[in-house]
Order: structure tokens, then C-alpha cells, then sequence
């Protein structure tokens, strides 16, 4: 499913895409505004494909590209079979360079105004990948079983707010601010009350991350050096963390590579490690508020006010109504006119039964 070029005030609502296995993403936004995915179901996206002289995996579930107003939430991008295995049957081999499992769960590129809240991620190479998103906020999410990292916030992603989150067996780093390769600094990102476990463990944890890092990974926070001096990652706060089964872990707890093109102005506070098993349940995150439908009462009324509360400035539709038979809608009152739903805007808008 695409949303491209212009497209406005579009919402993708429990799709199910199965089985696409191709590199293009299998729910895709590009170029649009305020568009939201809830409570949509993605499998098995991925396949091995030979590119740059390598075998590689790749497949996206959700991606969104370039957009303003970006909601994705409830949703879960799960991939069943194993890549490892695939790629290794395809001729892939510990030799060739590091970076070959490129799928990505949910990927949000060069947007503002995002929220990425309660989904769920199985088995993937980058969980949430966060490049260039800003602002935004990372909420509530369950990642597990991630070749690379679990989030990542990269290439100029700043002013994100990465909480409540639960990131499980991940390869390299359970969530990592870095400048990336396109250098691109990253600040003002705030990492709060995550629960990290066995980082280093998983389909990642075959130690072909030793070669680079400086040995500084496995992690479970982790702020990365830039390649430059002017672009280095600043102004960042670690706060309420905790780390469980840190035993394949080179850096327990928050990493701060440091030096000329290190991370500086890191404050931390509350985080704590632990050797126990990761059981304490995933932090609650506040009732969603990015994209919420209004609540018809009695059956054919109702009085209601914008029930779109997304990012300061995005106007966003004013309200939703979902329902089996038609309504008109008039000076906030809806009515069961059995004939269409009829819009009191200027100017008018008559919309199908069913939904609107």
C-alpha cells in the first residue's frame, strides 16, 4: 500500500500485508501529510537478494519518507522465517562486510512531527530506525530479536523522546544515537524509563560486531562518535533505564564514546543494571493521543469537539466517524440519515456510507 506525492490526511487502518518479500516497503508513505497506520499487521517482508557484490536481507514493513505528520501505532511487523539461515544457504559468509542485514521493521526517514507508539517488532535487522525524524516521540514499543540495533536514531533525528519502550536481543545496541554515515549531528534527545535485556544476544549475537565500535558494543544505550568534529552528538539525556541479562554486553548500561568527534553533554540519572531475567512488564504508556475516533453517544447523536490532538501546528482532520449506516454531520451533531454522510463544512462534503 503506497501514500505518495502530496497525499494529505490519509489513515491506514488494520491492514494486513503478508508475504510481500520484495526490498520496497510493504506499507509505505512518501512525500505526504498526516498520515497515520493503526493497528495494521506485517509479516514476513524479507528476502535475500545479491547487491554491491554481496548477498544482503532487506524488506520493510512500514516506512514512512519525507512526511509531515507521521502516526504509526498499534501496529506489528513480524518476520517468521529465519534470514540468518537463508543467507548463509544464499552464500553469504562471515567474511563479507558487516552491515548485510539491512530489513527494517519500521522505518521513518527526513519526517517531522512523528509518534511511533505501542508496536510490536519480531525479528528484524533495525527495529525502529528513526533517520532524520524530528520532532518525535518513540513510546511504548516491544522490540525484540534485532541482528543490529533495536532503535536508532540517526542522521540528524533530533528533539526525540525515546520512552517506556521494552528492547530485547539485540545484536549490536539496544537503542544508539548516532550521526550515522551521513553525519548529520544529532541532539536533544531524551532516552527515559526503557527496560533493556540480553543485548548481544539473538540472531545478532554472533560476534561480527567485534571489528568495529572500537569494542565498545554490545550496549544498551549507546552515543556514537561523529565524523567530524563540527557534527558531534550533544545535549542528550539518559534518565530511568534499566539494563537485565547484561552478560554479553561489553558495555552494560549507557556508552558514551567520547574524544575530539565523541558525544558530550550526556546527562544521567536513575539508570540501573541488573543480572536478573528481563520480567518486570513493559511501563505503561499514556493513552494514545495521536489519532483518536470520536465517541458517538446515544446511538444516532453525538457532540463532539477536534478529537485530533497530533504535533503543535499540523491542523489535521477534524474528527473520524466510523460506523455500518450513514450519518450527517451538522454543528457537531451526528444523525442517522440513512442516505449519506453529509459534512456541515464549506464547502459541503458528501461522503459514502460506512466510513468517513
Amino acid at each position: 500500500v503506497f501514500i505518495y506525492n502530496g497525499s494529505k490526511d490519509v489513515h491506514l487502518h488494520q491492514i494486513r500485508a503478508f508475504n510481500s518479500r520484495s526490498r520496497a516497503p510493504s506499507l509505505l508513505a512518501r512525500q505526504s501529510e498526516n498520515v497515520a497506520f493503526t493497528e495494521c499487521e506485517v509479516s514476513d517482508t524479507q528476502m535475500v537478494i545479491f547487491e554491491e557484490n554481496a548477498w544482503q536481507v532487506y524488506g520493510s514493513g512500514i516506512t514512512a519518507s519525507s512526511c509531515r505528520g507521521v502516526f504509526i501505532e498499534d501496529c506489528s511487523v513480524v518476520e517468521n522465517r529465519d534470514m540468518v539461515a537463508e543467507w548463509v544457504a544464499a552464500g553469504g559468509t562471515s567474511s563479507q562486510k558487516y552491515n548485510w542485514y539491512q530489513a527494517g521493521a519500521i522505518q521513518v526517514s527526513g519526517s517531522s512531527h512523528v509518534v511511533v507508539r505501542n508496536n510490536t517488532v519480531r525479528t528484524t535487522g533495525n527495529g525502529i530506525d528513526m533517520g532524520g525524524a524530528a520532532p518525535a516521540l518513540v513510546e511504548g514499543n516491544d522490540v525484540d530479536n534485532c541482528h543490529e540495533t533495536g532503535i536508532k536514531c540517526v542522521n540528524g533525528a533530533n528533539n526525540q523522546i525515546v520512552r517506556n519502550n521494552r528492547v530485547t536481543r539485540c545484536g549490536i545496541v539496544a537503542i544508539w544515537i548516532t550521526p550515522g554515515n551521513t553525519n548529520f549531528a544529532i541532539r536533544n534527545c531524551s532516552i527515559e524509563n526503557n527496560v533493556i535485556g540480553q543485548i548481544g544476544q539473538g540472531i545478532g549475537g554472533n560476534g561480527y560486531w567485534n571489528k568495529w565500535f572500537k569494542q565498545t558494543v554490545p550496549a544498551g544505550i549507546h552515543f556514537h562518535t561523529a565524523l567530524t568534529t563540527s557534527q558531534r552528538s550533544r545535549d542528550h539525556v539518559a534518565t530511568g533505564n534499566r539494563f537485565y541479562e547484561t552478560s554479553a554486553m561489553r558495555s552494560p548500561g549507557v556508552m558514551i564514546q567520547t574524544g575530539d568527534r565523541g558525544a558530550f553533554n550526556i546527562t544521567q540519572s536513575d539508570n540501573s543494571v541488573f543480572n536478573d531475567a528481563v520480567t518486570p512488564p513493559l511501563a505503561a504508556p499514556p493513552s494514545s493521543t495521536g489519532y483518536q475516533l470520536p465517541v458517538r453517544v446515544p446511538v444516532n447523536t453525538a457532540t463532539f469537539s477536534d478529537s485530533f490532538s497530533g504535533p503543535a501546528g499540523d491542523p489535521g482532520p477534524d474528527y473520524e466517524v466510523r460506523n455500518g449506516s450513514a450519518f450527517t454531520v451538522a454543528s457537531g451533531a451526528i444523525e442517522n440519515t440513512g442516505s449519506g454522510l453529509n459534512v456541515a463544512v464549506v464547502p459541503s462534503v458528501t461522503l459514502p456510507d460506512a466510513e468517513g
